[in-house]
């Protein structure tokens, strides 16, 4: 039987626990970006060990000609290898998602593989058009990853065009 398990305390070792050795388990190693750390989590535990999980962070997001949107963004989702196909994947961001709402911020948004949009699309999450630049230590890059947002708060939503994400990508 499969645990929710909402903590602010999952570190790295956690995570190491459900990447379990595999390469590169998120797929994005070779952009060399840094990440911002999660500050709320959602781990699906099963006997005992963490088999998923979900992690999310606030963030400010500027939408092109527009104020500033306060926002959510969701991060380091992740089933352990064996327990992938269970339908886990969805079950870890709905529950982020369902405590993301919590949160007074009208708007969710993600970083994915363009392999992974159609996963998203179908938990109701929409593509955003137009580029997005966040922050590295260097300084502002455009985000070679996709950008999705969901809206948590009937009504809410994004413009299409671009966005500037304070901060680095979560």
């Amino acid at each position: 039987m499969v645990q929710v398990v909402q903590t602010d305390d999952f570190g790295e070792d956690d995570l190491l626990r459900i990447v379990d050795g595999e390469p590169d388990p998120f797929e994005d190693e070779h952009l060399a970006m840094a990440w911002k750390a999660k500050t709320d989590h959602v781990v699906l535990e099963e006997s005992g060990g963490a088999v998923a999980h979900a992690g999310w962070v606030h963030v400010e997001v500027e939408p092109e000609g527009h104020r500033p949107v306060a926002a959510v963004g969701l991060g380091e989702v992740l089933v352990h290898r064996d327990h992938r196909g269970r339908g886990l994947g969805r079950r870890v961001v709905e529950e982020a998602v369902a405590l993301m709402a919590l949160e007074e911020r009208p708007i969710a948004l993600l970083f994915c593989r363009i392999d992974r949009l159609a996963f998203y699309r179908r938990l109701g999450w929409h593509r955003q058009q137009g580029e997005v630049v966040v922050d590295q230590p260097d300084g502002p890059v455009v985000m070679p990853l996709e950008t999705c947002w969901l809206p948590l708060f009937p009504a809410a939503g994004l413009p299409d065009g671009g966005l500037r994400i304070s901060g680095l990508p979560f």
